[in-house]
């Protein structure tokens, strides 16, 4: 079904109504109050957007999306900002998860990661950490497993990631060990609006805990 545009965009319009949910406390964690340039990859990247430029005025989103999902958020931007202004602060580019981002000061992943199986989301880590420079920063926010607190939506969505993407619901454990395997370190963890972990990340040759 995702091989018809009406089908994603349809798709789209139904992650684009949860994704104020995150974008709100996402900003107001003021995580991002002092970066000038941030690549974005999410599919409710518009909302997010819209509220990191309406935070900072200095603030430029690039958001780094697929060809199929490209046209939807050049048309959703104009309704998720419609200060024209504002809007010129955020650009989309048309790449994957896969390649290098633009030249940046930060790279935020919200719910990306999910969407792939271990070896991938590795990769992905590895590639974006590569293209960053000293003081560049690398976040995760991501959905997390709590498997003491376990409940059926929990047990459905860990179902569900395994069977449309190899990866499972995973654990603070889980992903912990895949940015460890990509070399990089973690230096703060912040729950995020409706539990939601934020993985605050630099490159480094050893992962530590915190």
């Amino acid at each position: 079904m995702r091989s018809e545009q009406w089908f994603e965009d349809t798709y789209l319009d139904s992650i684009a109504s949860f994704a104020p949910y995150i974008a709100a406390p996402l900003v107001e964690s003021g995580v991002l109050d002092e970066t000038d340039h941030i690549v974005l990859h999410s599919d409710g990247a518009a909302a997010i957007a819209q509220a990191l430029v309406a935070r900072n005025a200095d603030a430029h989103i690039t958001i780094v999306a697929l060809p199929s999902h490209a046209a939807w958020l050049n048309r959703e931007l104009k309704t998720s900002i419609p200060d024209e202004n504002a809007r010129k602060r955020v650009s989309v580019a048309e790449q994957s998860m896969f390649e290098s981002p633009p030249d940046c000061d930060a790279v935020l992943f919200v719910k990306s990661l999910s969407q792939l199986p271990d070896a991938d989301a590795v990769h992905v880590l590895q590639k974006t950490s590569n293209s960053l420079t000293s003081g560049d920063r690398l976040l995760v926010l991501e959905d997390v497993f709590d498997v003491d607190g376990l409940d059926e939506h929990a047990a459905e969505a860990d179902v569900l990631n395994l069977a449309l993407h190899g990866s499972g619901h995973r654990t603070d454990a889980e992903l912990r060990a895949l940015f460890e395997r990509a070399g990089l370190r973690l230096d703060e963890v912040q729950t995020i609006g409706w539990g939601h972990s934020l993985y605050l990340l630099r490159t480094s040759e050893k992962g530590i805990t915190c």
